[in-house]
């Protein structure tokens, strides 16, 4: 039986998202969250250890937030890692190390899985320095990268080609996020259905799968952070609107994939 979780990325970031994600755990609409370890809500992640059920995973960050190592630096997008990639990569390698120690600290256990903030992971020259370190030092933990069942965008394929390359380079240990980059919430509930149906085409191998989601009910302190405000509240009212209340199994049919919406 494949089992598809719904992920609730971000939390950590800002003080609404952690509320409306838990909301949604409460709820059993979100399955597993992605972590973006921040000392400002220490107190809200080991809140998150109480829920046994629940995967979390270390969502990895060199952009949005300040370092921890370092919390005069603040890198604006990706591109401005390759300038510490040049000059300085012990100061990115350092980062990775404390932002999963610190988590697991918080929450008194190992993380599920790890994934990067604005898939850094899969970006040329910046993959390699973070996959070979997981491959080398952290090879017990699953990774999770974007890899779409029917990559339908020019931005989805790229996401998906280099998710794969990676994949069979480092051979990692990872598990598939099924992301529709935003899509999730542009097309609604049409576009839900369709990629839940795709889920039927993977053979019965206990293939574990997560749906990332970016949901938030009340944006108002994430202005000026990011530029996802549109989508989180629209991924919020759809998650509370379906009838999901565990994870959900495959394969099904569109009819009962339909019903839950």
């Amino acid at each position: 039986m494949n089992k598809l979780l719904i992920c609730a990325d971000d939390f950590g970031l800002t003080s609404n998202i952690n509320i409306s994600i838990l909301k949604l755990v409460e709820m059993g609409k979100v399955h597993a969250t992605s972590v973006m370890f921040n000392k400002n809500y220490e107190a809200d992640i080991e809140n998150l250890s109480k829920y046994e059920n629940l995967h979390i995973g270390c969502h990895f960050y060199l952009t949005t937030l300040p370092l921890l190592n370092n919390p005069k630096i603040k890198l604006q997008k990706p591109l401005d890692i390759y300038y510490y990639l040049l000059t300085n990569k012990k100061i990115l390698i350092e980062e990775f190390k404390l932002q999963l120690s610190f988590l697991e600290q918080t929450i008194g256990r190992k993380v599920d899985y790890i994934d990067s903030h604005q898939y850094i992971f899969i970006f040329p020259f910046i993959s390699n320095l973070f996959l070979n370190l997981i491959q080398n030092e952290f090879s017990n933990y699953q990774i999770k990268l974007p890899l779409p069942l029917e990559p339908n965008s020019l931005k989805t394929k790229m996401l998906y080609s280099l998710s794969k390359y990676n994949i069979e380079k480092h051979k990692l240990n990872y598990i598939d996020a099924l992301i529709g980059i935003n899509d999730f919430t542009s097309n609604g509930k049409d576009f839900f259905i369709k990629e839940l149906t795709n889920l039927n085409k993977i053979p019965d191998n206990n293939f574990l799968a997560h749906y990332s989601t970016h949901p938030c009910e009340n944006p108002n302190d994430i202005k000026g952070i990011d530029t996802l405000i549109d989508y989180r509240i629209s991924d919020y009212k759809l998650l509370e609107e379906i009838k999901i209340s565990e994870p959900l199994k495959f394969p099904k049919t569109e009819s009962e994939i339909r019903s839950i919406l």
